[in-house]
């Protein structure tokens, strides 16, 4: 899907960059869950069922047999300090675990089910097709008194593109201490917990915005998607085929290619 990228960028000469920033103003989408059912897939790439995911501190609290495939799921409990003994060996070949993850049914069908909202939920929010990062990242914010990573800005990290779009996504119902927090403008430092129930998506300028969460005080683990989209038209290939460290495709909704700003 690159290759069809490039050969679409290379009909015409590409004219400078040309961003609406109106296309990230922080916005919060509400998509059919039945049409686009992410819960059910990350539930089975998680091997609990999808209702329970909110306790999945609880559903992992007696650790026995086989260590799940999911490496997120193995990265929140290790931030716990809750891994096995023999889990935790798992370091030792963690890219053989995650291609072995990545070729099961479960990650397929996740994989089917977010190209699936991608297209049908993103793409008209943009208008146009888009480059978006794939897989999408998979969090898993256990109740914790630290904090799942630290505040930053999309943009302070080498091969973010200028034009990106952020996109977050709670698989449950999300509030206060187990939420993303955001200031509302770049450099604002007004941060607030973003809140959205199943069924809700939040579009945000990640790129220039800070962002991060904080402890995880209540009772209800966090699990949710984030990810990454470039309107096609100011998609520029300069690193590799990535936004920022992550792998990305291209949609196809369109029957011609998009027009480009300024054209």
């Amino acid at each position: 899907r690159l290759a069809e990228v490039e050969r679409r960028l290379a009909q015409a000469p590409l004219p400078p960059v040309v961003f609406d920033e109106a296309l990230r103003a922080h916005k919060v989408v509400v998509f059919d869950t039945a049409r686009h059912p992410l819960r059910e897939a990350v539930g089975a790439v998680l091997q609990v069922p999808e209702q329970a995911l909110d306790g999945l501190h609880r559903a992992y609290a007696e650790l026995d047999g086989p260590p799940p495939l999911c490496p997120a799921l193995l990265c929140a409990l290790a931030m716990q300090r809750k891994l096995p003994t023999g889990w935790g060996l798992l370091a030792g070949r963690r890219k053989e675990h995650i291609r072995q993850f990545r070729r099961s049914g479960e990650f397929a069908e996740l994989a089917r089910v977010f190209r699936g909202f991608v297209e049908q939920v993103v793409v008209p929010l943009v208008g146009e097709d888009v480059a978006f990062q794939t897989p999408p990242t998979l969090r898993c914010q256990l109740p914790s008194h630290r904090p799942l990573g630290h505040r930053h800005r999309d943009d302070e990290y080498e091969g973010h593109q200028a034009a990106s779009i952020n996109f977050w996504l709670p698989l449950t119902r999300v509030w206060g201490a187990n939420t993303l927090w955001v200031e509302s403008e770049p450099r604002a430092g007004d941060f607030a917990p973003v809140e959205l129930e199943y069924g809700q998506a939040f579009r945000f300028n990640g790129g220039q915005c800070e962002h991060h969460t904080v402890a995880n005080t209540t009772d209800a683990t966090r699990v949710s998607l984030d990810w990454r989209v470039v309107p096609l038209s100011c998609w520029r290939d300069e690193f590799g085929g990535r936004i920022g460290s992550y792998p990305c495709e291209v949609t196809a909704c369109f029957a011609a290619p998009a027009p480009r700003h300024g054209q």
